[in-house]
């Protein structure tokens, strides 16, 4: 007989899964050089690889969310991840740009219902305040996925000598994480339904027209499709970047450990802003107040220090400002996040999976958009970081433009 599960180890599954997703994806922006190399990849090329994964992201994130509402997390979740797991592994075995993408573009597809399959599972378990700390938990594992990913490329592709070989090892992984999770976790706590009866399963008709007629829903998504513009980068073209962006001539070694560190702070950022929301809502006795106001802090703090990185030389100081733009990004996630469940209510992930297909739109023309900038431009990385900078300033424009009264159920 299965021992009753408890909303913290419910927790440790969605962190851990989130980790599992950022691993799988920033572990091809590291291996960057090799396959570039190895298939003969230009700049724009590699772009729409990285835009790959995104394309299907996109398609699929309605969907999977629909499904995590009607099924239930957990067959939806163990299907995805072994779905994704394997075509990791196929990574390995492509021959050409042609190949390359159709697995990448399998990839995302399978990828695509893993955030609204783990928001309907937290809407299940939690409720009030525990929602918001669970969702900057659940992000900041994501982040530290991304931060530990680049080091463990570079050593996973020593010790098996090929890169190839190294996306084998990372499918296998994801293969563990679903038979554990199919075996052990339960969509609903023990003997009861969900914690808030609001987000009980239905069967009920998406209320699309409801949520697009109203001004907050749209520009929840345009304020999470431009915060992917910026974020997108780190995942894709960072370490490239800091390869060759600046003439500092790092090593494999050097440019994995600096990849990491804007991920590492930003993990640590989601774990400090789910707090922080609690605090600011206990405060002002508001809720939707408290999300605006730590959005709007964060996507503008984004936006400057990623300008400020442009005028310095010293990597560690361009460094430190690109990872404390990267900690602002986060101060958005868990009140965008909890906005969503808010809202969704009983199709809470039917929105989660509007709003992350948004993202995913933003995120998809974010790494095609940058390679081909610098090709167009002699890779003159100003450029592309200036539009960044820029996407996350009209990003705080579309908070402040929220209706307050609408960022609640």
């Amino acid at each position: 007989m299965k021992r009753p599960l408890t909303s913290r180890q419910v927790m440790l599954f969605a962190a851990t899964l989130a980790m599992l997703t950022y691993l799988d994806r920033v572990a091809f922006a590291q291996a960057k050089p090799e396959i570039a190399h190895d298939l003969a990849l230009t700049n724009t090329q590699m772009g729409l690889l990285m835009s790959a994964f995104g394309w299907a992201y996109m398609l699929f994130e309605i969907p999977g969310g629909w499904m995590a509402d009607r099924q239930g997390p957990r067959k939806l979740l163990t299907r995805i991840v072994l779905w994704w797991s394997c075509f990791t592994a196929a990574t390995g075995g492509a021959w050409s740009l042609a190949s390359m993408w159709c697995m990448r573009f399998l990839f995302g597809a399978g990828e695509a219902g893993c955030f609204p399959g783990i928001t309907r599972m937290l809407a299940n378990w939690t409720s009030g305040p525990e929602r918001a700390r669970a969702q900057g938990v659940t992000w900041a594992f994501s982040r530290w996925g991304g931060a530990i990913t680049p080091i463990l490329v570079v050593g996973v592709i020593h010790a098996t000598g090929s890169w190839r070989r190294a996306f084998v090892v990372f499918g296998f992984l994801g293969l563990g994480w679903a038979w554990w999770f199919w075996r052990r976790f339960q969509d609903h706590p023990e003997g009861a339904g969900p914690v808030d009866e609001s987000t009980t399963k239905v069967h009920e008709p998406v209320p699309w027209g409801l949520w697009l007629g109203n001004r907050t829903v749209p520009l929840l998504c345009a304020q999470y499709a431009l915060l992917s513009v910026g974020f997108w980068f780190y995942t894709n073209w960072l370490p490239a970047y800091l390869r060759e962006g600046r003439g500092w001539n790092l090593d494999d070694k050097t440019t994995a450990l600096l990849s990491g560190v804007p991920l590492l702070l930003a993990g640590m950022s989601c774990l400090m802003a789910g707090r922080l929301l609690n605090r600011l809502t206990a405060h002002w006795n508001d809720a939707a107040r408290a999300r605006r106001v730590l959005a709007i802090v964060g996507f503008s703090g984004a936006g400057i220090c990623i300008l400020a990185s442009l005028l310095f030389r010293n990597p560690a100081m361009v460094v430190g400002l690109l990872a404390v733009a990267l900690l602002c990004n986060d101060l958005t996630m868990p009140g965008s996040w909890t906005t969503v469940m808010e809202v969704g209510g009983k199709n809470s992930g039917a929105l989660a999976g509007l709003m992350n297909t948004a993202g995913a739109l933003g995120g998809t023309l974010s790494p095609t958009l940058v390679g081909w900038l610098l090709d167009v431009t002699d890779e003159q990385w100003a450029v592309p970081l200036t539009v960044i900078a820029g996407a996350y300033l009209v990003g705080a424009l579309c908070w402040a433009l929220m209706r307050r009264d609408s960022l609640e159920r």
